[in-house]
């Protein structure tokens, strides 16, 4: 068997080879790190986010408002206007609903009815958005003319 003699030379190339591979892939982990960041902020641009609530809130689609917020996780005071408004509208939908159900005779319905009836005018008279008054007034107001037309007593 022949012996094989080991340059120093091969051995500094060898060396050299794996030190430019392995600051290759230093630098690459680093941009892939760097970027992974940059896509969570891409994903979650809260200035993006209300022009997105926005465009639901001023067309009244609270329905798509509240699916905007639900799904994204949306909070803080940022978001407050919104939610808000959400709520008063989801107050206001279940006392249309429960009226219409103690109309059609469902027993209970006139006690939901009724509190979702104090609910409305709760959050048109705690009211925190200027923006979102008008629309609580109106709900309010629509909650306090027809208080006992649609209830069997």
């Amino acid at each position: 068997m022949k012996k094989r003699r080991v340059s120093v030379a091969a051995i500094l190339v060898k060396l050299l080879v794996i030190l430019l591979l392995l600051g290759f892939w230093l630098a690459a982990g680093r941009k892939v790190l760097k970027l992974a960041t940059a896509w969570n902020d891409f994903f979650f641009n809260e200035a993006r986010e209300i022009q997105s609530c926005d465009y639901y809130y001023y067309q009244k689609n609270y329905g798509g408002l509240r699916e905007e917020l639900s799904m994204d996780g949306l909070d803080g005071e940022a978001f407050g206007k919104y939610h808000e408004a959400v709520q008063g509208f989801e107050d206001y939908q279940q006392y249309l609903q429960y009226k219409k159900a103690d109309a059609a005779g469902v027993s209970g319905a006139a006690a939901k009815a009724e509190q979702y009836r104090l609910l409305v005018i709760d959050n048109a008279e705690n009211c925190e958005y200027s923006e979102n008054q008008e629309q609580l007034d109106q709900y309010k107001g629509y909650c306090q003319v027809n208080v006992g037309k649609f209830f069997h007593t």
